[in-house]
């Protein structure tokens, strides 16, 4: 019995040393209250990403004159030049037309490239004051 409970005590210690219960991932601020004024667009540096495991985004746009109206997208290359970056074809938006303050997390379903970077742009009914955060997480297998 003491020898099992000697056991039990190194096996729940090195769980909880190595984290062996905790979800593993990288988050990445992409944008920290970047301005998207009117319709102007704003792009984000590129990311390198690894292929496999589950991809999200947890964004907030505010507005101190009206409610913001910005789409937002990603983009993916090949490279980290900008002239490669295209819209895949499969891809849906992850905002067209979002009009809310509030933060709101999605799912992204990319496929299989190197690079990744988010593109926003002010829609007609944009504010002109309008801010946008935005961070990019990748949870592993």
């Amino acid at each position: 019995m003491k020898k099992f409970f000697i056991f039990l005590v190194l096996i729940i210690f090195l769980c909880l040393e190595t984290n062996a219960f905790a979800a593993r991932g990288t988050v990445r601020e992409l944008f920290n209250s970047e301005e998207v004024f009117s319709t102007g667009t704003a792009t984000s540096v590129a990311v390198p990403i690894k292929s496999g495991g589950y991809f999200g985004v947890w964004y907030k746009a505010t507005s101190a004159a009206s409610a913001p109206d910005i789409k937002i997208e990603y983009e993916m290359s090949y490279d980290d030049t900008a002239a490669n970056f295209v819209e895949p074809a499969n891809a849906t938006d992850i905002e067209t037309n979002l009009t809310t303050e509030t933060a709101k997390i999605k799912s992204l379903k990319p496929p299989p490239m190197m690079f990744l970077r988010i593109k926003v742009t002010g829609n007609a009914g944009n504010a002109a004051d309008t801010v946008l955060s935005l961070r990019l997480f990748q949870q592993e297998d």
